[in-house]
């Protein structure tokens, strides 16, 4: 009996540390923008970043949020360092365009386009 509760303690323990890691926050704001609650997708995303800074991913995925919520400047933002850290990530240079576009800053959304067509057949995408 004392082994079982011993293992059924580890398990336990081991769900709620994954839980509290960067991926876990990652997939619970991922779970979130698939029931399109994009303020809460946010703030799990938040929480990935501030466990790792260098997610790249939710980076991402925290800008399309803000997007959805009309924050074009905030996913804009997002998508700058997303970029910044994969800097051949397709999806990144086409997002950034629909952002500039919604900012109005139209030739800077066109400018995306030769990085978009460059990096078409990048591993991240």
């Amino acid at each position: 009996m004392k082994r079982f509760l011993l293992l059924a303690s580890f398990i336990i323990l081991g769900t709620l540390a994954k839980s509290q890691s960067a991926e876990g926050f990652y997939n619970r704001g991922n779970a979130k923008m698939i029931k399109e609650d994009f303020s809460g997708a946010i703030v799990d995303y938040n929480e990935a970043i501030r466990l790792r800074s260098t997610f790249s991913m939710a980076y991402y995925n925290r800008a399309n949020a803000k997007a959805r919520m009309n924050d074009f400047q905030g996913a804009l933002d997002d998508l700058n360092e997303c970029l910044k850290q994969e800097p051949m990530f397709a999806n990144g240079y086409y997002s950034r365009g629909l952002a500039k576009k919604a900012l109005k800053d139209y030739s800077g959304a066109i400018a995306q386009i030769p990085s978009l067509k460059f990096y078409q057949n990048s591993p991240i995408v």
